[in-house]
Order: C-alpha cells, then sequence, then structure tokens
C-alpha cells in the first residue's frame, strides 16, 4: 500500500486562509444589519431583542 503524502500548509497560507474566513464573517454580519427591521416586524419581537441576532451569529 503506497504511503499517503502529507500536505502541509505554510505560514502564508495560514494567514491568508485566517484573513479571507473573518473577511466572510463581516460580511455575514453586513448582509444582515440592513434585514433587521424587517426581521423584528415578522417575528413580532421588539428593538432590542432583534439585536439578539448579530449576537448569536
Amino acid at each position: 500500500m503506497p504511503r499517503a503524502r502529507r500536505i502541509s500548509i505554510g505560514d502564508r497560507q495560514l494567514i491568508w486562509m485566517m484573513a479571507l474566513l473573518m473577511a466572510l464573517n463581516a460580511l455575514g454580519i453586513d448582509a444582515i444589519l440592513p434585514a433587521l427591521d424587517e426581521l423584528a416586524r415578522d417575528l413580532s419581537i421588539d428593538g432590542n431583542s432583534r439585536q439578539f441576532v448579530v449576537g448569536a451569529y
């Protein structure tokens, strides 16, 4: 049975991957912010409760 080749990630690739993941997280929060008013209306919740959506994300 042939030996599996191990792939290692370099420091530069790791930094880029972490930066992209952090950017996607920020993009996800920015995408939901304009919809908070409509979410509150549809779910019949008050203004303070709708902020829980951002905290839960």
